[in-house]
């Protein structure tokens, strides 16, 4: 089994990575924390938390006998223990963690370590003294306590909720306390949030990366009525944006994510033949690189990826998963138009087509087998309007299209698209900020708020406008006419976002291709 296990090549690559962030200095102050920023090379001023929820990853992995040779289980329990004790010096005095600046009490890191600390005493609780036991869920109580008094405001982000809802219903288990009724109220918060359609809301849309780590959290809470259906919906609304290269994902998504999790595919696989054949077709995908794999990730995404690529591991199992009920290699061809998450899809004899209509008409086309032709990704158009680079827009609101049978015609307004990089000053007034106003949680969830319209949902508009048409034949045609004379478009770059989102832009094989 462990041979053909398709998770475990990537796990053990990556585990001396892993191994090498937490501090093993057992006389310094930051014993058993993994940020090296913090600890090692000393460059910043507090410590990123999402690293200690490595713990859960190392649980499954001990729990499960699938540890490699070279780190055996009295090793990695021991190292585990550590990440427990050091995750203690990073809590603020109100219970919450921080992940980008001081003071942040972010709370989805706050519920991330949170749930995956807990996941860990619920997988080795045989292991683990009830002493010892005591003594971790009492350590854990203070960020229960923020996640039941606090809220995430600055935006409806699906996979944070739900992070909190499987944190504070797996304490309510462990303690033997009454359920939550914060859990219930966010859990029916996410659920209302969900399209028709079947997707999680992801800030103002669907967003494949994301949706997939949702299915991650949402598999901590096992089965029951209320979610089993939306979980079905989710995995049928998702399965139509694996791509037939491998991929998943990428400029049509509200955040433009290329990344895949996989545990939730593996959780439902065996009651839902449609995610074990997403998990049957994805796990190909990373053995072969062609999507955004956990050798891919940077340290802020690498934790969450690292348990979820341990729980597939330790759910998964060779099973019959024909990949020809995924959408994409069905034998006929089809059109679908998802009016909510803006998204029109087709299936030719050629070539597999998902077009964007709230973001200006981006296009993604994929190639079936047999045919000659390259993948195409259209991500919009970009030009010169005097002094300024104006794009079509990524925000998922600022178009308007009409769609035949034969041609899609969207209308949008140019934004403005102003790369930046942060400069001295301004890290100097967020720090000044996290030491005064957002130490108050009113300001501190404005100032979010602002940062988020900055950098993601708000954008500057042109006062010109882009008429794109979009001609459905094999492959697709791409006419763009403007307002403007005065504007210059640019020869198309292969792919470019004018939006700031971290977590986009993980490589895969194809942008080598």
């Amino acid at each position: 089994m462990r041979n053909d296990n398709p998770y475990l090549n990537e796990i053990y690559a990556s585990l001396p990575r892993l191994l090498a962030s937490f501090d093993q200095n057992p006389y310094s102050p930051s014993y058993g924390q993994g940020d090296r920023y913090r600890w090692a090379w000393k460059l910043i001023d507090f410590g990123n938390a999402s690293h200690q929820g490595a713990a859960y990853g190392l649980a499954l992995l001990t729990a499960n006998n699938l540890l490699p040779n070279f780190l055996n289980q009295k090793s990695c329990l021991q190292r585990i223990e550590n990440i427990f004790e050091g995750t203690w010096g990073l809590r603020r005095s109100d219970g919450s963690y921080e992940e980008a600046f001081p003071m942040e009490s972010s709370y989805c890191v706050t519920a991330l370590v949170a749930h995956d600390l807990l996941s860990s005493i619920k997988i080795l609780k045989h292991e683990l003294s009830s002493e010892q036991i005591s003594r971790w869920l009492r350590e854990l109580k203070p960020s229960i306590d923020f996640l039941e008094h606090h809220d995430e405001s600055h935006a409806m982000i699906s996979n944070h909720l739900i992070t909190a809802v499987a944190a504070l219903n797996l304490y309510s288990e462990l303690t033997r306390s009454e359920p939550s009724p914060k859990a219930s109220d966010l859990l029916s918060r996410v659920l209302d949030h969900q399209s028709s359609e079947g997707w999680f809301q992801e800030y103002e849309g669907f967003d494949p990366g994301y949706e997939t780590l949702s299915l991650h959290y949402f598999s901590s809470l096992g089965s029951s009525s209320k979610i089993d259906k939306p979980l079905a919906d989710s995995v049928q609304f998702i399965s139509h944006f694996i791509h037939p290269d491998g991929s998943i994902g990428g400029c049509y998504g509200s955040r433009n994510t290329r990344f895949y999790f996989p545990s939730g595919f593996e959780y439902l696989a065996n009651e839902n033949q449609l995610a074990a054949s997403v998990a049957a077709f994805m796990a190909i995908s990373i053995t072969n690189f062609t999507t955004v794999t956990l050798s891919s990730m940077d340290p802020s995404n690498f934790v969450p990826m690292f348990n979820s690529y341990c729980k597939a591991a330790s759910l998964w199992q060779p099973r019959e998963a024909p990949k020809n009920r995924l959408p994409c290699f069905l034998a006929e061809t089809w059109k679908r138009h998802f009016e909510d998450a803006g998204l029109f899809i087709r299936k030719s004899l050629q070539n597999y087509s998902i077009v964007s209509l709230k973001k200006g008409g981006t296009v993604s086309e994929y190639p079936l087998s047999g045919s000659t032709k390259e993948v195409t990704i259209n991500t919009g158009l970009i030009g010169k309007y005097h002094d300024h680079l104006l794009t079509t827009p990524s925000n998922m609101n600022l178009s308007h299209a009409q769609v035949s049978d034969s041609e899609i015609e969207i209308t949008s307004e140019m934004i403005r698209f102003s790369p930046e990089l942060p400069s001295p000053m301004q890290f100097i007034i967020l720090r000044l900020l996290s030491l005064s106003f957002m130490r108050v949680s009113f300001f501190r969830n404005w100032i979010k708020k602002v940062l988020v319209r900055r950098l993601i949902t708000g954008q500057r508009k042109s006062g010109i406008f882009n008429k794109r048409r979009i001609i459905l034949d094999d492959p697709i045609l791409v006419l763009d006419s403007t307002s403007n004379n005065n504007f210059k478009p640019l020869a198309s770059s292969p792919y470019f976002s004018s939006i700031h989102m971290a977590s986009q832009g993980y490589w895969q094989s194809q942008d080598d291709a």
